[in-house]
């Protein structure tokens, strides 16, 4: 598995990835609209050239696209991981666990000095929730935010990994 800088041809794979306005909503929160247009691939682009947007490849030729993230932001001691996704067809095979693993040393080597990662995570999103958990990451119980989607409420729960 290598960890590529986002790349422009990436972009069409994204727009498949996300076939309606809850897949992407569940990927990119509610700052991105159904379908993804040339205006969200120049963001995605400036994200990559400032080496905060990656995609995760099956081998170092870039020959098969299995994932998506970013590292959002940096303040402090704390990081943020976002916008996270992985191939329809290849969910539930251990390749978040390994996008996730591979953007926290990503972000470890950006800045040495952080001591957490944060996340968010729709509450309905069990899958996303177990495979965070599952590489360490814990719920901050008293901080969550809830949003109106279409005429739905939707939690999003803020997860923390520790690194000390």
């Amino acid at each position: 598995m290598t960890l590529q800088k986002f790349a422009k041809k990436d972009f069409k794979v994204l727009q498949d990835w996300s076939t309606d306005q809850d897949i992407l909503w569940q990927f990119a929160g509610p700052n991105l609209a159904f379908p993804l247009s040339e205006l969200d691939m120049q963001y995605f682009l400036l994200e990559s050239s400032k080496g905060f947007a990656f995609s995760l490849f099956l081998d170092s030729e870039a020959s098969q696209m299995v994932g998506f993230g970013q590292i959002l932001n940096f303040a402090g001691d704390a990081s943020r991981l976002g916008r996270l996704i992985i191939h329809p067809e290849l969910r539930n095979q251990g390749f978040g666990r390994i996008l996730i693993n591979l953007l926290i040393e990503k972000t470890i080597s950006l800045y040495p000095s952080i001591e957490c990662i944060d996340l968010y995570v729709a509450d309905s999103n069990t899958s996303a929730r177990a495979c965070y958990e599952s590489v360490g990451f814990d719920y901050l119980t008293d901080k969550h935010v809830d949003i109106t989607f279409g005429d739905q409420l939707q939690r999003l729960l803020r997860m923390r990994k520790n690194l000390g």
